[in-house]
């Protein structure tokens, strides 16, 4: 039987959660965030994620209240 563990870090706005994963890159195994955070969008964390080595194979999934 195989029993696995998760941990979830939850972020008020996308400086926070960039902050987050700074610090915790190498334990984070996916990236859950909404498009319109404040002080930094969804779009900017996405292409901050992206530029950085030690992110930048993070899958990231993007959601938006707006259809």
């Amino acid at each position: 039987v195989l029993h696995f563990i998760h941990a979830v870090a939850a972020a008020s706005d996308g400086v926070k959660a960039w902050d987050i994963l700074k610090e915790k890159s190498f334990n984070v195994d996916l990236v859950l965030t909404e498009v319109d955070l404040p002080l930094m969008s969804g779009f900017l964390l996405l292409s901050t994620i992206m530029e950085h080595d030690a992110s930048k194979n993070i899958p990231v999934i993007s959601m938006s209240l707006f259809s």
